[in-house]
């Protein structure tokens, strides 16, 4: 095997073609041709064709994209393209289509045509040329994370048979060797991509400050569609809880008539928060993010209502319990 392509250990059958896509890609407009997805390939240069489709198309739409895109077009010889027909600020997304044979080799969803910005892909690609059952995508939740934080990775998409699907993270710009982490595999029926795709992973001390990270989807044995995160920030795990914060019931009003109120919440320094009416006893309430207001609704009965509220930063860490009480009378 070519050395410029690396050692994929996942490769099972030596005849199959190889390439990477490197570089950038975006939507550029008529008159605004930017460079874009640079094809490498294993042998000689295949026919790379380019195609456009609205990103709000259902998945079914996007899988068959050779019946449904805006706009086809030929990547030339610099790895090049431009869409005449895209219109500034509309939403696309984009299939690229390694020796044109029909086949989704690399999907990157919405982007904005015209825009500065552009999506960053080191993408490798094995060509299976027997496999057009299946577009899926991968994105992390966050772009930066500090070591001991959770990483979290959704996968959607569409599979016109049923697999299994995992997630594999490698060191940026690298395909070769080993992946730095792999999820556990997750059973996939045919259809849309169920919500519950989603694959998590603690960073552990040993990962190096500063580094980026690709994460890929994988299915069987070839790595599709994937997104980019950076670790930074603190060497270790965040565990300082946000400060206590506060929380009152109608602006701090002493009774109420009706068991319909409105909560209070300060915390600048939270992410999160989980209340209760019971001091300590949070095991049926769930975390939600921190907000100003929100209404509550007490349960019957005349006399002191009291709700408790614990906050929590993104890295989990949950502050000290707090509370308000409000008499509650039926009197008009």
């Amino acid at each position: 095997m070519d050395s410029t392509f690396g050692d994929f250990n996942k490769a099972t059958d030596a005849a199959t073609e190889y390439a990477t896509i490197n570089g950038t890609v975006n939507v550029p407009t008529a008159g605004t041709s930017k460079p874009t997805a640079k094809i490498q390939y294993k042998s000689a240069p295949e026919t790379t064709k380019v195609y456009l489709l609205y990103t709000n198309k259902r998945w079914t739409e996007k899988l068959a994209f050779t019946a449904n895109y805006s706009q086809v077009v030929n990547v030339d010889s610099a790895g090049n393209y431009q869409f005449d027909l895209a219109v500034k600020g509309t939403m696309y997304c984009i299939v690229i289509d390694i020796n044109a044979d029909g086949i989704c080799d690399e999907f990157v969803d919405n982007i904005a045509a015209g825009s500065d910005a552009s999506i960053s892909i080191t993408s490798f690609v094995r060509e299976l040329n027997t496999d057009g059952t299946l577009i899926l995508s991968v994105t992390a939740d966050k772009d930066i994370y500090a070591q001991g934080d959770t990483m979290t990775f959704t996968v959607t998409g569409h599979l016109t048979t049923g697999n299994d699907i995992h997630v594999e993270v490698w060191n940026e710009g690298t395909t070769n060797g080993t992946f730095v982490w792999a999820s556990a595999i997750k059973i996939i029926s045919a259809g849309d991509v169920p919500s519950s795709a989603f694959f998590t992973h603690v960073i552990p001390d040993g990962w190096p400050n500063g580094t980026s990270f690709k994460i890929y989807v994988a299915i069987e044995s070839k790595l599709l569609s994937s997104d980019t995160f950076t670790v930074s920030g603190n060497s270790t795990k965040d565990t300082i809880a946000p400060g206590a914060g506060s929380i009152t019931i109608n602006n701090g009003a002493p009774v109420t008539n009706s068991l319909d109120v409105t909560l209070n919440i300060v915390n600048a320094a939270a992410a999160q928060m989980i209340l209760s009416t019971t001091s300590g006893d949070y095991n049926t309430s769930t975390w939600e993010p921190i907000t100003d207001t929100m209404p509550w609704t007490f349960s019957e009965g005349a006399g002191t209502k009291t709700i408790y509220i614990k906050f929590a930063d993104t890295s989990g860490n949950a502050g000290i319990e707090k509370s308000a009480s409000i008499t509650y009378t039926n009197n008009p």
